[in-house]
């Protein structure tokens, strides 16, 4: 091979690799897929964050209801599966419905709530009217809860126990077995 077609391999390699690079990377604030509400206030959280939030305590923490409104995110002595989601998230929409599942099997010992993440309210209440769940909704308009409560993608899902404390976080998609497994934990007295 010359000099000539190496120097030609290269220069199209990089240009393709650029170009996977921006095809791939995450929308930005500004764009069609996930659309930040310029006018949402910052919820207030009282944990410290971090990847390892197993044992501390959401005792005071809470999240925006859609209706602006701040609700706790552990309402009373039940043990609390909390969900973040998007409409944009496929795999966060497949397991809306084993949540709702889930939230119907264990009326009166378990609390399901739903975090819609970094959306205006609009797409969030279409995906909740789309996919007919019934469990407490709210928004992190922002995203600082899931960051703060320990989450870095969707969907994330979080057990807390019914003294308030968490037990155990799940990144990924749970399907209605990988629910009940999860939350078998926190039911058990």
């Amino acid at each position: 091979m010359s000099r000539t077609t190496i120097a030609l391999v290269a220069a199209v390699s990089v240009l393709l690799a650029i170009g996977i690079v921006l095809t791939f990377r995450p929308a930005s604030p500004g764009s069609d897929v996930i659309k930040l509400d310029p006018d949402a206030t910052e919820p207030f959280n009282g944990l410290t964050g971090g990847t390892d939030v197993v044992g501390q305590s959401v005792h005071g923490v809470t999240y925006l209801t859609f209706d602006g409104d701040q609700a706790a995110l552990h309402p009373g002595d039940s043990p609390v599966l909390i969900n973040f989601w998007s409409s944009t998230c496929a795999p966060c929409i497949k397991e809306m419905p084993d949540l709702e599942a889930a939230q119907q099997a264990h009326v009166g010992e378990l609390t399901i709530i739903g975090i819609d993440h970094l959306e205006v309210p609009e797409l969030g209440l279409d995906m909740i009217r789309r996919t007919g769940v019934t469990y407490s909704v709210g928004r992190d308009p922002r995203g600082t809860l899931l960051r703060s409560i320990g989450g870095n993608a969707l969907p994330y899902s979080v057990l807390v126990g019914s003294d308030g404390t968490i037990l155990a976080t799940h990144a990924g998609q749970l399907d209605a077995a990988g629910i009940e497994a999860f939350i078998a934990p926190a039911l058990v007295n």
